[in-house]
């Protein structure tokens, strides 16, 4: 090995310091291994990250020889905390590689440390190497103690040994794919999924990932014996002949609480009763939104003589959701479908799907902004059983809400093993339909709400309308053709309907700003007709002063495309959407300026 003379300058460290950690290298070093530390290389910063703090004495990055890097920067942090000082760098060559050499400012225990480069270009492989103190590695005892007591099948000890390594690191994704394996292998099943997950959460994807799928395809389906009874049990519910299909068992769970990810699991079990129903249903879907990641999913069919058919990948498609709207940011923008083969009647079809989503951005430092909203029943079919899990660690304050509360719905909270479990169930629920306002589809049918934050619904709809929409108290001018109307001689609401089809029609309908610097000011109105485009709080905003200048009581309606009109207390930050909601005469109307209405 050689110094490269055409790689920059070598920075050395004091002489004494040298001395010290040759030295230490020579009689008190080890290579850090895979699992103690990982690293991201995304531009021209190289970033290390020691999951327990230790004592390095040197890193060495080899790159091939094709490859010049000149170190620009070094900067070693202590708990998150810079640490200033003098570090050495070394470059050297040999036949097969080169080879950066960086030492510490001082021999003490870190953390982290990011390498800067002057200029990086293209991509190539490396090689990293982390040489470190050996006096202080009690933690790796305890996770090679796991892994010999693994290798022995004594899964208790090792579960046991894996706790103690959590004590110095509980974030390390390694560790937790290996307590998704022990898990595992003590056949409990849901904490093997839970720490699945915890990996996926804290880096490792992959791992993660195929963990809970190979994990996952042992679902714990009812038996047989278990849905005929459920079978018989719809038999007598009475419901009327019409009736093509009925959801004997609904079941959904949220799973809270997982490193900054909770996992959606949902169970369906169809049963199809009339020839009609079994032509019509060609497939049965679930949406999911940008922000949601399938874990899994499945589903198979089940004939009156107890033939199951499973359906392959193949049959499963991902495409745009049906309610997906062009003019409006949303979400939820995709939909999961299985395609179905051909049914009969009496055909049972058990499903179900396992998401993964992330928590909302936090507000609050170690307090997670989480909004969840569901309906516990199927809402286009009658539903016989329903039930509706929130798991989440004790220490998370919770709040529970229900719209439309029936006798059937029941709530019972349990305590057990750090989590508080509430269960809500439905029985025998027929959902009403035919609401004439699109996003109030499920306004008379039971919605459960969960909220972990303490922003409510009307505090952060405020906020929203202020920051979109201005000070309500605002009189802007109108246009002289909106004047000739509102002036006219015919009644008030005839005069608000002329105008809104005009806006609806007339106005090109686009997600942009379009009179962005006129909020909260004089001259909006103007500014949103001149343009002849405008978003839904533009439109909004030129109703809203119709209805002021005809004496007409409205109001600001703030619109969860993916989940409608729900709760004016509970918290949510997943506002995509605004309209305008007129009291008129006992009678309330919906003034909603996209094209699709």
């Amino acid at each position: 090995m050689t110094i490269n003379e055409d790689l920059p300058v070598t920075k050395y460290l004091p002489l004494l310091k040298r001395f010290l950690y040759a030295w230490k290298f020579r009689f008190s070093r080890r290579e850090l291994l895979t699992y103690e530390f990982r690293f991201e290389f995304p531009k021209n910063i190289l970033e290390l990250e020691l999951f327990v703090a230790r004592i390095p004495i040197y890193i060495c990055i080899s790159i091939p020889k094709s490859v010049n890097l000149n170190v620009k920067s070094v900067s070693f942090f202590d708990k998150s905390e810079k640490i200033a000082g003098v570090y050495g760098v070394k470059y050297f060559t040999t036949e097969e590689y080169n080879q950066i050499h960086i030492s510490p400012p001082n021999l003490q225990f870190l953390n982290k440390l990011a390498i800067e480069f002057e200029k990086v270009e293209g991509q190539f492989n490396y090689w990293i190497t982390i040489y470190v103190d050996d006096s202080y590695y009690t933690d790796q005892i305890y996770y090679e103690a796991a892994i010999n007591y693994l290798n022995s099948r004594n899964y208790d000890k090792a579960l046991e040994s894996i706790d103690g390594y959590s004590k110095y690191c509980d974030k390390n994704p390694y560790v937790l794919n290996l307590m998704s394996y022990i898990y595992y292998k003590k056949n409990n099943i849901e904490k093997s999924l839970e720490f699945a997950v915890k990996t996926i959460a804290n880096g490792h994807y992959d791992d993660g990932f195929n963990r809970y799928q190979s994990i996952s395809g042992e679902h714990n389906s009812p038996d047989l014996k278990q849905i005929r009874n459920i079978q018989k049990e719809g038999t007598s519910w009475g419901l009327e002949n019409h009736y093509g299909i009925i959801v004997l068992s609904k079941k959904q769970s949220y799973n809270l609480g997982l490193d900054g990810l909770y996992v959606n699991k949902h169970h369906e079990i169809l049963e199809i009763r009339r020839s009609a129903a079994a032509r019509m249903l060609t497939s049965v879907n679930f949406d999911f939104s940008t922000r949601e990641h399938i874990l899994t999913t499945w589903c198979r069919v089940i004939s009156p003589d107890d033939k199951i058919i499973e359906l392959s990948t193949e049959q499963f498609v991902v495409s745009d959701s049906k309610d997906r709207n062009i003019y409006i940011t949303m979400e939820q923008d995709k939909n999961g479908s299985w395609i179905l083969p051909e049914l009969s009647t009496d055909d049972i079809i058990e499903w179900g799907y396992d998401l993964l989503c992330r928590e909302n951005y936090k507000i609050e430092e170690d307090k997670p902004h989480l909004f969840i909203i569901t309906n516990p029943h199927n809402p286009s079919h009658p539903t016989l059983k329903a039930e509706t899990t929130f798991k989440a660690p004790n220490n998370w304050s919770l709040k529970f809400d229900s719209r439309n509360k029936t006798v059937n719905l029941n709530e019972n909270i349990i305590k057990a093993d750090n989590h508080t479990i509430t269960s809500i169930t439905l029985e025998q629920y027929n959902p009403i339909k035919n609401i004439n306002c699109y996003y109030e589809h499920n306004y008379q049918n039971p919605v459960i709400a969960c909220t972990a934050s303490e922003f409510s619904w009307q505090s952060v709809s405020k906020e929203m309308l202020k920051r979109n929409i201005g000070e309500l108290q605002i009189q802007d001018e109108l246009p002289l053709s909106f004047e000739d109307i509102v002036k006219s001689d015919i009644l008030a609401i005839k005069k608000l309907e002329k105008i809104f089809y005009w806006v609806r029609d007339n106005i090109k309908y686009a997600s942009v700003s379009s009179a962005l610097e006129h909020i909260g000011k004089m001259g909006r109105a103007k500014a949103i007709l001149e343009s002849g485009v405008a978003d839904c709080k533009d439109k909004s905003y030129l109703l809203y002063q119709v209805c002021q200048r005809l004496n007409l009581k409205a109001e600001y309606v703030l619109i969860s495309t993916k989940q409608g009109i729900i709760f004016k207390e509970l918290p949510s930050d997943q506002f995509d959407h605004v309209m305008i909601r007129v009291f008129y005469e006992n009678e309330l109307y919906y003034l909603d300026g996209q094209l699709s209405v």
